[in-house]
């Protein structure tokens, strides 16, 4: 699902507000730390055969505020 959101939506150069509005409130308060430049959002078990793993999605801002890149990373 969201491979399908990320190939459809292109997050670079959206601004905080903007990435909000297309995913709602990320899960920052339990993955970032106090990194504000940052969005992270828990995607759920990865999707491998036997995962026991969470993926997560990372959006990474510029000093603009703006996305520069985005990552998704098994936790």
């Amino acid at each position: 699902m969201v491979d399908d959101f990320l190939r459809k939506q292109d997050l670079i150069g959206l601004n905080e507000t903007e990435v909000m509005e297309r995913l709602g409130a990320d899960d920052n308060g339990m993955f970032a730390g106090d990194n504000s430049r940052q969005a992270v959002y828990n995607l759920g078990t990865a999707r491998a055969v036997m995962a026991v793993h969470d993926e997560t999605l990372y959006i990474y801002f510029d000093d603009q505020g703006h996305v520069d890149r985005y990552e998704i990373k098994v936790r």
